[in-house]
């Protein structure tokens, strides 16, 4: 073999160890980044894991805080004849002092007992509107027609009523009641009742009031009988009502 082509053919031999050596080389540099790479993909991948977890037990913690937090009671609003809106008290709580209630209380205590045959339903329809519930004017209207005699009269020619009821007593004999307060009331909350129809408690109150009834028989002179009125107030948001209460039981009781 002459010289020049060993010498090619070494060259050739050479060239292909180099491109060898750069292959290996560039398949290691390869080899070398994709393992960077993907380390750089686990470790975002484990910061983002941390992240949601650390995201999560967050939000864990507020939901629980807001669950724990009191939260504002609604509010409720009617609306009367008038169309004008008004703010629904909750029944069970009261929203008026109870010195107010209590006076209020005393005062149709004495206006239910200022009576007169002189004009008296129309006195009696005006002491009802303004003081009592459905089950108050029943209880009034109990006192003023419960009788004992078989004895009876007509009155306003259309009812019949006891002659010895005290409404009786009051236009048979012309007799005018006015009476007067001799101590202070107590007032005191009682058990509230809960409304069948929607479950709602409603709170009561009892008012009791020492009173002085004078009976005026005209002619015949006057008298004075030391009583004792019980008044049974029970929440409502009824416009009608000032205080938010309406008397719903009334019973007028002789001192001991």
């Amino acid at each position: 073999m002459s010289k020049p082509k060993e010498i090619a053919k070494n060259a050739g031999k050479a060239a292909k160890s180099t491109d060898l050596t750069l292959f290996i080389q560039y398949t290691q540099s390869a080899l070398t980044q994709a393992l960077l790479i993907q380390g750089n993909i686990i470790n975002f991948q484990r910061k983002v894991i941390v992240g949601c977890l650390v995201a999560f037990c967050f939000m864990s913690l507020a939901i629980a805080g807001l669950s724990q937090r009191e939260m504002p009671e609604p509010e409720y609003f009617g609306r009367d004849k008038e169309g004008h809106f008004f703010n629904l008290v909750p029944l069970d709580k009261n929203e008026v002092h109870l010195v107010e209630m209590r006076l209020w209380a005393e005062a149709c205590a004495i206006n239910s007992l200022e009576l007169s045959f002189v004009n008296t339903i129309a006195r009696i329809n005006e002491i009802l509107n303004k003081c009592f519930d459905k089950e108050g004017k029943a209880s009034y209207q109990n006192w003023l027609l419960a009788g004992t005699s078989d004895e009876t009269i007509r009155y306003n020619n259309t009812n019949t009523i006891y002659a010895d009821s005290e409404l009786g007593l009051i236009v048979t004999k012309n007799i005018t009641l006015s009476a007067s307060p001799r101590a202070p009331g107590r007032i005191r909350e009682i058990n509230p009742i809960t409304d069948e129809k929607t479950g709602e408690l409603i709170k009561r109150w009892e008012v009791t009031l020492p009173i002085l009834l004078r009976k005026d028989e005209g002619s015949k002179g006057s008298g004075t009988s030391p009583l004792v009125s019980k008044i049974t107030l029970i929440r409502t948001n009824n416009v009608s009502f000032k205080y938010g209460v309406a008397v719903n039981s009334f019973t007028l009781l002789k001192d001991r």
